[in-house]
């Protein structure tokens, strides 16, 4: 009986969701950042022992403008440590202003 009866009960629900046709489906690309440090300008280091200009928020912004006009379903996501390494931390200690520059970069969660 109490087969019959989960049966019963069961055999509804596989019918409630219907398969997606694939035109219904979207591709999310996922841009991902961390450590920052508060590197707001780019700033010049040894890299494979040359000299090289790198980071920067504007050379980040470029790549998210890039990474958005292909594929407009891309997520911009920042894992954290995006503050205390520079100046600019300790100047701006109560105006959050590496959290105010990644909302001006269009980055949607940062932790």
């Amino acid at each position: 009986m109490s087969l019959f009866l989960a049966t019963t009960l069961l055999v509804p629900l596989a019918q409630i969701t219907p398969l997606k046709a694939e035109s219904d489906t979207k591709e999310v690309d996922v841009m991902f950042t961390h450590d920052t440090h508060s590197h707001l300008d780019s700033f010049t280091t040894k890299v494979d022992g040359e000299l090289q200009e790198v980071g920067g928020f504007a050379r980040i912004k470029t790549l998210i403008n890039e990474q958005k006009k292909e594929n407009p379903n891309t997520l911009i996501l920042d894992g954290g440590d995006f503050s205390m390494g520079t100046l600019i931390q300790t100047v701006y200690d109560t105006q959050a202003a590496e959290l105010r520059m990644l909302g001006y970069l269009g980055y949607d969660v940062t932790t």
